[in-house]
């Protein structure tokens, strides 16, 4: 009858490196994925809050706004999308929410290490008239791009959402490391 085989010490020790070095290749790839994923995430919930917004001024025939928003409650006028946003019916064109308007949809603050701000013309809001336009508080089409990015990190790269002037928007990826 022969004894049982087990591993020697060199054997344990040659495997357990190599398995540090296959982890240590694997964890960065793995946090690259996932903050890519979570870009994705939301740019993709924020293009879902601009078309229901666009589908709401549609459907109510009137203006509706979706603006930022630090509270939820109001519209903010400093600091970027990330901070939060509102979506609601602008009874009064005004373009500030008010207690008799109905809030559609309230979106809270995003990840700290998360960034995501708009070029000038879609820096506050977007307002969305009965036939779907996008346009200013003046009237004229409103377009831009928002951008959104990880604040320190050095993974995930960017996405870019990009509104036309007739309310439609699109989200491409972006090579940006940072943005913060």
């Amino acid at each position: 009858m022969h004894g049982a085989r087990a591993f020697t010490l060199l054997e344990l020790l040659v495997t357990l490196c190599v398995a540090s070095v296959l982890l240590s290749v694997a964890v960065p790839s793995l946090a690259r994925l996932h903050a890519s994923a979570q870009l994705s995430t939301i740019a993709r919930g924020f293009l879902e809050s601009l078309r229901l917004a666009r589908s709401e001024a549609v459907k109510r025939g009137g203006r509706v706004v979706m603006c930022k928003s630090a509270n939820g409650t109001t519209c903010a006028d400093t600091g970027g999308w990330d901070q939060g946003w509102i979506i609601f019916q602008d009874n009064n064109a005004n373009g500030a929410h008010e207690a008799n308007e109905t809030l559609i949809q309230q979106t809270q603050a995003l990840d700290r290490d998360v960034v995501l701000t708009g070029n000038a013309p879609v820096a506050r809001s977007f307002t969305f008239v009965g036939q779907a336009a996008s346009r200013t508080g003046t009237g004229a089409m409103q377009a831009g791009t928002l951008t959104v990015c990880r604040r320190f990190a050095e993974e995930g790269g960017g996405r870019q959402i990009v509104v036309s002037s007739g309310g439609r928007a699109d989200i491409r990826r972006l090579k940006v490391l940072s943005c913060g």
